[in-house]
């Protein structure tokens, strides 16, 4: 599947006169705390890795560092540090440091939401837009259909309230030929072999959309 993918990204990359760098070997902490990260299990990954020779190029901080969307210089009490605690000691054991933001984004519990809501993006109807690509009633267009979306099985997941089977669909890209939509998603555990790029078509951009082939069927993992 990586060599797939490489392969094609150096195809577009060539027709695009693009510079084509070696991909980088993220370690990144979305996959392994969600939001729960903390700065010791960031230090402690790393290592590890570094102990154990694990040919990581890049240690990425991901969500959950900050007190809320928007509050990017204030730690998250659970955090037990601050994300520029990070970069020095990633240094010195060879890796860089990665960090994720959403600079658009905004909580509404946030401080910068409570201090500058004049800089919120608004709606036709003068309320603040949800977020960056929600405008009103959030509708679901396709759902899990096969064994193969699932990340994980009888996962925890206390943020959505219990334990369930983790289907994924990421990534969503809709393109319009001909008068039908073809929605290209990735589904699937992206650490294993069932991990592959689904599609489905819909007359309308927010369907009903149909799988006119189950599995992945553009591209598929082994």
């Amino acid at each position: 599947m990586t060599a797939a993918v490489e392969a094609l990204a150096a195809r577009l990359g060539r027709a695009m006169g693009a510079r084509r760098p070696a991909p980088l070997r993220v370690w990144c902490s979305w996959y392994s705390y969600y939001r729960d990260v903390t700065l010791d299990a960031m230090l402690e990954n790393a290592r590890l890795a570094r102990e154990r020779g694990l040919p990581f190029d890049v240690f990425q901080l991901d969500d959950g560092f900050q007190a809320d969307l928007g509050d990017w210089t204030r730690p998250a009490e659970h955090f037990g540090g601050h994300a520029r605690d990070l970069p020095g000691p990633l240094r010195e054991l060879g890796f860089t440091p990665g960090l994720w933001l959403a600079p658009f984004l905004v909580g509404p519990g946030s401080q910068l939401f409570a201090e500058h809501r004049d800089w919120l993006v608004r709606g036709p109807d003068g309320a603040p837009l949800h977020d960056m690509t929600r405008l009103g009633e959030v509708r679901t267009v396709l759902r899990a259909s096969g064994d193969w979306q699932r990340y994980q099985a009888e996962r925890a997941m206390p943020h959505y309230g219990g334990v369930f089977d983790w289907h994924t669909l990421e990534g969503p890209f809709v393109l319009e030929r001909g008068g039908t939509f073809h929605l290209l998603y990735s589904g699937g555990a992206w650490i294993g072999e069932t991990y592959g790029v689904g599609h489905a078509t819909a007359p309308h951009p927010l369907g009903p959309f149909q799988e006119p082939q189950p599995g992945a069927a553009v591209l598929a993992a082994g």
